[in-house]
């Protein structure tokens, strides 16, 4: 059974700004680390909910953003294969790492240090790192559909990436912005083309809920 889940930290901003099917579930980022880490704090307070309700394939979205994933048309049922992992992708202008330097110049060596970091630890992630670092694939938006055994590997990898940076407190949420280039990097050295579906993604408005004009959810 597939699960989505998405965080909020405003009580007052919980809701979604789109219809949505009755198994996403909400998840409340009261993490002390949610300013810096983003939605991507919550991770352990996710997957502790896949374990409980025995889970077997989980999903994250956003408030006003989610993928479009594949369904039967008859019972609309959402149909995964858990042995892949479906997510969503854009080119950026420029490379990852021009990109990254100049739109977080507060941050401009962490993208960087923490390749350095997983090149350190796991030497075989080499072509992985160098291939999202110097071209201009990403995987954004930290939402993905994935088996519960494979979240739980990535986010103790990320995890122990993130935990080996000194994140800091500018820009807001820096730790999910870097997630979406280790998240790129993870999958590119763990799963083969064939085992990705890579599929498109919405974005609506904060406040009216209306669809915007954008590439996969890249739209303002």
């Amino acid at each position: 059974m597939l699960k989505v889940f998405y965080t909020f930290r405003d009580i007052n901003n919980s809701t979604l700004k789109y219809e949505a099917s009755n198994d996403f579930t909400a998840v409340m980022n009261d993490s002390p680390m949610g300013d810096v880490l983003g939605e991507i704090a919550v991770y352990d307070k996710i997957l502790a909910e896949a374990k409980l309700m025995c889970y077997d394939v989980i999903g994250t979205a956003q408030i006003r953003r989610h993928l479009v994933l594949p369904s039967f048309t008859k019972s609309n049922a959402i149909v995964v294969d858990p042995n892949k992992i479906y997510h969503t992708w854009f080119w950026t202008n420029g490379t990852n790492a021009e990109l990254w330097r100049r739109c977080h110049p507060q941050a401009a060596g962490l993208f960087e240090a923490a390749c350095q970091v997983i090149v350190n630890k796991w030497p075989e992630y080499k072509n992985a790192v160098e291939t999202v670092f110097g071209t201009n694939l990403l995987f954004p938006h930290n939402m993905w559909v994935m088996s519960r055994d494979k979240f739980e590997r990535y986010s103790q990898w990320l995890m122990f990436v993130l935990g080996s940076l000194n994140l800091p407190p500018e820009p807001s949420k820096v730790g999910s912005l870097l997630a979406e280039r280790l998240f790129t990097i993870w999958v590119m050295q763990n799963f083969a083309l064939k085992d990705q579906v890579w599929v498109p993604a919405k974005a609506y408005d904060k406040v009216t809920g209306k669809e915007l004009v954008g590439f996969n959810g890249v739209a303002d």
